[in-house]
């Protein structure tokens, strides 16, 4: 920010909107990056996480990431690039109806494995992952095998619906975009557990803990953190309303329609 009095009344107001979105999310402040949106975010949280053990004296050829094909593009795109590089990336089986199957999940996670990456809700199906039984099966494996694997939790589609604390998810780095919770485009944001190592994307000025150079809009965060505080806040009846139209409508299309398919978990 700018040292003359406008300049230092915005710097506020971004520390006041990041100290928010951390009390929400269980973060601590520095736990907070505003990005352009859950595509930089997802980004930032891929890239970062490998570069940083690169940087730390890993090579891309020693290092796996697991995901599944259901991924939303800014996901599966960055883990093409990177496995260009020499990362191995394993996607997870997914069940017919659109779901993680966490038996195949867990033999696929061995001490090479330094992230995983996965959508909290699917944008196209609606599926949820049950992120706490992703965490566990990590646990275990980190137990035995003295490792640390990451998980990352693209949660853009989520806020409006479920609730996002990183701890209740056991992630350790959730994606945010202000587009899909009400808080206008172009604005997000990559939070993080504290002892998360991340090397920036971009280059540029100190912004953002230096993880994110660029003139932080200001106007952007505020509409975004309004919107996040909101969807959070309300979350559970909003939530069972759609539940229960859902359920309504999945009824009566079966009985009035019995070829129809779910595309799907019910």
């Amino acid at each position: 920010g700018g040292i003359h009095k406008e300049g230092v009344v915005a710097k506020r107001a971004l520390e006041e909107f990041r100290t928010t979105v951390a009390r929400l999310l269980q973060v601590q402040e520095s736990g907070v990056v505003f990005t352009s949106g859950g595509t930089e975010s997802n980004n930032l949280a891929i890239r970062g996480v490998v570069e940083s053990l690169r940087t730390a004296g890993r090579d891309y050829e020693s290092m796996t990431i697991v995901s599944t094909k259901l991924e939303h593009p800014a996901t599966l795109r960055t883990l093409e690039d990177i496995a260009a590089r020499g990362v191995r990336v394993i996607f997870a089986p997914v069940k017919s109806d659109g779901q993680l199957d966490l038996p195949v999940l867990r033999t696929l996670i061995d001490p090479n494995v330094v992230l995983v990456t996965l959508a909290y809700v699917n944008s196209e199906v609606g599926v949820i992952t049950d992120c706490r039984a992703v965490r566990r099966i990590l646990d275990e494996v980190e137990k035995k095998t003295d490792t640390k694997i990451l998980l990352h939790i693209d949660g853009a589609q989520a806020p409006l619906w479920l609730p996002c604390d990183l701890s209740r998810l056991g992630a350790d780095l959730l994606s945010l975009d202000g587009g899909k919770c009400g808080g206008g485009k172009g604005i997000g944001a990559l939070v993080m557990k504290k002892g998360v190592v991340l090397e920036p994307v971009l280059r540029g000025g100190g912004q953002e803990m230096g993880l994110r150079p660029g003139t932080e809009p200001v106007h952007l965060v505020a509409a975004f953190v309004t919107a996040l505080t909101e969807a959070q806040s309300g979350w559970q009846s909003r939530s069972e309303a759609v539940s229960s139209v859902r359920d309504y409508a999945f009824a009566e299309i079966t009985k009035q329609i019995p070829s129809a398919v779910v595309n799907g978990p019910l």
